[in-house]
């Protein structure tokens, strides 16, 4: 019953004579990580991909666990952080206001002295984000209905982060 199956249905090949059994509803989400109270302004995956930050315009930076989805932290910064990302340790987190603690349980403050960004990881999946597309390559892989459009999305390997402005984070993981 999904909305690919059923738009693209017309175009399978004749010669297919049995498509692959699979549940009549699905969804494609691994995660959908609430708490922020505000919409999502930014995303980034720890080195290791254990951890995910997210950014929102309540003022909050969280870390989830991506396993379990579990809050690890909340970093209550007082400003609105625009830009993430972790250190190559995963110690701390570069915004665009400067770096946040991540070592210790209790919130941090923003400290004063700002960091360069850090450059993103290549991926050899080649998966992104475009418009209402998760994409590979060239490919659509998952066209994303408007309540699951993101403002912003992490990719590491094949996992896709998508913070949205209702406050949610969605994780979809791909095999390939």
């Amino acid at each position: 019953m999904s909305i690919v199956r059923r738009e693209f249905m017309d175009k399978m090949p004749r010669w297919i004579k049995r498509g692959p059994e699979v549940e009549t509803n699905w969804s494609a989400i691994l995660q959908i990580l609430e708490g922020h109270s505000s919409g999502v302004q930014a995303v980034a995956f720890s080195p290791n991909g254990k951890q995910l930050a997210s950014g929102s315009f309540d003022k909050t930076v969280r870390v989830w666990d991506t396993a379990t989805g579990a809050t690890l932290q909340i970093l209550k910064v007082g400003v609105q952080i625009r830009t993430l990302s972790f250190s190559s340790d995963g110690s701390y987190i570069v915004t665009n206001r400067g770096r946040l603690g991540t070592t210790s349980l209790h919130p941090s403050t923003v400290l004063s002295s700002p960091s360069l960004p850090l450059q993103p990881v290549s991926t050899p999946y080649r998966v992104f984000v475009r418009d209402e597309w998760i994409s590979r390559e060239s490919d659509r892989m998952l066209w994303l209905p408007p309540d699951y459009r993101s403002s912003y999305s992490a990719v590491r390997e094949s996992v896709v982060c998508l913070g949205h402005l209702s406050g949610r984070v969605s994780i979809f993981e791909f095999s390939f």
